[in-house]
C-alpha cells in the first residue's frame, strides 16, 4: 500500500477562540452547501453532525521511534507520547483537532468543558495530505498543534510530549459561517504508557 504525503502549511492566525475561529472565518471558506438538519448520531462528539470517518491505521512515533495502531473505532488504543492524528478528509476549511484528558461533551452545538482540551490542531497551522488507495486523509503530526492552557492555544509554545495516562481525541468541521460545526468523529480515547 503505497502512502504520498503532500505537505500544505499555512500562516498561524495570530488569535483563534478554540470554539470560534473568527480568524478563520476571516481567511477561509468553510463547508459549503451541507444540509444536516436531519442529521443526528449520538455516537459523535456533536450529534447533529456527519460523521468524520478514522479508518485503522499505524504510524510512528515521533518522540520514540516506536510503531502503534490505531484502530478506528471506539475501542482503547495505546499510543506514543506524540501521536499522529488521522482521517478521511471531507468538504470542510474550518476543522479542528483535540487532544482532551476527559471525554468532550456538547450541549446545544457547544462544547462545555473546554477546560478538559490540552492540545488543539486546527486548519490554519500545518496539515499533510495523505493518499492511501484512492482515499485522502488529513494526518497530522504531534508537533504541529499547539499546547492549550486555560482555554487559549500557546500559539507560541511546542507541545511536550504527552505523560502517561487516559486520553481522548476528536476532529470536528464548522459550515462556512463557522457557527455551526456540520462534520464531527466519534470520541476516540488512548492510552500513553
Amino acid at each position: 500500500m503505497g502512502y504520498n504525503y503532500v505537505s500544505k502549511s499555512m500562516k498561524p492566525f495570530q488569535s483563534i477562540n478554540i470554539f470560534f475561529p473568527f480568524s478563520a472565518i476571516l481567511m477561509l471558506s468553510g463547508c459549503n452547501n451541507i444540509d444536516n438538519s436531519d442529521v443526528y448520531d449520538p455516537n459523535l462528539v456533536f450529534p447533529n453532525a456527519l460523521e468524520i470517518s478514522v479508518s485503522p491505521y499505524e504510524y510512528t512515533d515521533v518522540y520514540n521511534g516506536e510503531t502503534f495502531q490505531i484502530s478506528g473505532d471506539t475501542v482503547l488504543d495505546t499510543l506514543g507520547p506524540m501521536p499522529e492524528l488521522r482521517w478521511e478528509s471531507f468538504p470542510c476549511d474550518i476543522v479542528t483537532s483535540v487532544i482532551s484528558t476527559a471525554p468532550i461533551y456538547c450541549k446545544n452545538g457547544t462544547v462545555v468543558n473546554p477546560e478538559k482540551i490540552i492540545w488543539q490542531w486546527h486548519s490554519g497551522m500545518p496539515e499533510h495530505l495523505l493518499l492511501v488507495a484512492d482515499i485522502q486523509y488529513i494526518s497530522i503530526l504531534f508537533n504541529e498543534g499547539k499546547p492549550v492552557e486555560e482555554k487559549n492555544i500557546l500559539y507560541s509554545t511546542q507541545p511536550l510530549s504527552l505523560n502517561s495516562g487516559l486520553y481522548y481525541w476528536a476532529v470536528w468541521g464548522w459550515d462556512e459561517s463557522g457557527r455551526e460545526v456540520v462534520f464531527s468523529t466519534k470520541p476516540y480515547k488512548f492510552i500513553v504508557l
